[in-house]
């Protein structure tokens, strides 16, 4: 039997389908890039996957913006490098932030200065600002690591189109994590969104998405007093956050008029698999199989096969070599991803480089390891901060009085580390490395998720 899967937001009126001939919408990507987070992801990682992206993806028509944004990274010998290999890549657009990483001289908080060397959701503020002074009306904020499939820029514009009949405020677009390193003959500006779609399930059928990025309408969001809130830190679901005000329910099973494809957080599995409530939202994987599953099993139950239980149920069970899923079921999940990645557009999230290169599918498939490691990674960057306060060279009293924590993005860099200090932290980071290593990665169990990990999972956060 082959079912056609139909969702209720699926629907569009005749009015919101005659907008895909309005005349373009203006808008602008913007990509952070930010520090390594060791042992998390591999020294480089950020530097490696910007690279490949800048060299392998389809390019951006000339009417869309697209800015590399170099957010304030520890490693000074690192963020030099990554600057130089994506302007030798022919990256134009880069933006720097400010004040720059020296300021964290001025801030006496351990917990602070970590907040101002990530400072993502002031970066992503900051990105909307600069959207709407650059006269755009939408802001494409991407975290790290990101790949644009083809046709990703002609899928938002449409998207974009199509929303102004209901002035919606924003859109989440689903981010799919690539579980083996990236080749360019693989994966480049010529690869389809459907070959990608159909290689995402798991062994075992299921198809996870992870928190989605985010398109915002900046006068829209600025109008509804919306930002990124820049108390929160890296590892705390600083962005899910504002996903899930952005997608409150309106009512009994409605989701939010306001935001575009919240759709995707009715399948939300909490960390663990804990089912949570509805309104709730905290980040985490979305599990499509399981949304289309119920749907589909509620189609069967209405349909002819009503009157006989038992070959609703067959169409649904996983065969001997289905790959633990049955192919009705295939179907359908592949189909509902097809459908959000027309709607809703779908990004990659490159390969991780962690330390410990046998955890790599453990961080690209468990968010319980992510959760962790995450944990563990804030941890070591503030003892790189340690290193970087020691070596670099720490502005006026005057220069701190006038300091703002407010992020601006700027053309011009305004780093003034030198060579010679860079070097100099290299060591001592190096040292640290080391240290770590020893006491910290290899004591962990990744595959069980036991001793440390565990007792990071369920105890309490530093």
């Amino acid at each position: 039997m082959a079912l056609a899967l139909v969702l209720p937001t699926q629907a569009y009126s005749a009015q919101a389908r005659s907008l895909d001939r309005v005349s373009a919408r203006s808008f602008a990507v913007y990509r952070m890039l930010g520090n390594d987070m060791w042992p998390l992801q591999g020294l480089g990682q950020m530097r490696r996957n910007s690279v490949y992206s800048a060299t392998h993806e389809e390019k951006a028509p000339g009417n869309v913006p697209v800015y590399w944004v170099v957010n304030r990274i520890v490693n000074a010998t690192e963020r030099a490098l990554l600057v130089s290999e994506l302007k030798a890549a022919g990256v134009r657009n880069i933006l720097y932030t400010s004040p720059p990483l020296p300021a964290m001289h001025c801030l006496s908080s351990p917990t602070a200065r970590l907040l101002f060397a990530q400072a993502q959701n002031s970066v992503r503020n900051a990105m909307l600002e600069h959207a709407k002074t650059e006269g755009h009306e939408w802001a494409v904020p991407l975290d790290g690591n990101q790949f644009l499939p083809k046709g990703f820029y002609a899928t938002m514009q449409a998207v974009f189109r199509q929303n102004e009949h209901f002035k919606r405020v924003a859109v989440l677009i689903p981010m799919l994590r690539v579980r083996q390193e990236q080749r360019a003959d693989v994966l480049n500006a010529g690869t389809s969104v459907h070959g990608i779609l159909s290689d995402h399930f798991t062994k075992g059928g299921d198809f996870l998405i992870s928190e989605p990025q985010l398109a915002l309408h900046t006068s829209r969001l600025a109008s509804r007093g919306l930002s990124f809130d820049e108390r929160s830190h890296y590892g705390s679901n600083n962005k899910a956050s504002l996903v899930g005000t952005l997608c409150r329910r309106t009512g009994r099973d409605r989701m939010s008029l306001s935001t575009r494809c919240c759709e995707i957080l009715g399948a939300n599995v909490g960390v663990g698999g804990l089912s949570r409530p509805a309104t709730w939202y905290s980040g985490g994987e979305v599990n499509l199989r399981t949304r289309v599953y119920d749907i589909t099993r509620r189609r069967l139950a209405r349909s002819s096969m009503a009157d006989s239980p038992r070959a609703a149920s067959l169409a649904l069970t996983n065969p001997p070599g289905s790959g633990g899923i049955s192919p009705m079921l295939r179907t359908a999940v592949l189909d509902e991803a097809k459908r959000l990645a027309g709607q809703c557009g779908v990004t990659l999230r490159l390969f991780n480089y962690p330390a410990e290169a046998s955890l790599q599918h453990k961080i690209a498939t468990d968010v319980r390891v992510r959760m962790h490691y995450r944990r563990q990674a804030s941890k070591f960057l503030k003892l790189y901060i340690e290193a970087y306060l020691k070596h670099s060279t720490k502005p006026d009293n005057a220069t701190c009085l006038k300091m703002t924590r407010k992020v601006t993005l700027v053309s011009i860099d305004p780093d003034t580390t030198t060579e010679e200090q860079a070097h100099v932290m290299d060591v001592e980071m190096e040292r640290i490395k080391a240290n770590i290593t020893e006491e910290e990665v290899n004591a962990d169990t990744p595959e069980s998720l036991t001793g440390k990990v565990a007792e990071s999972i369920t105890g309490k956060e530093e």
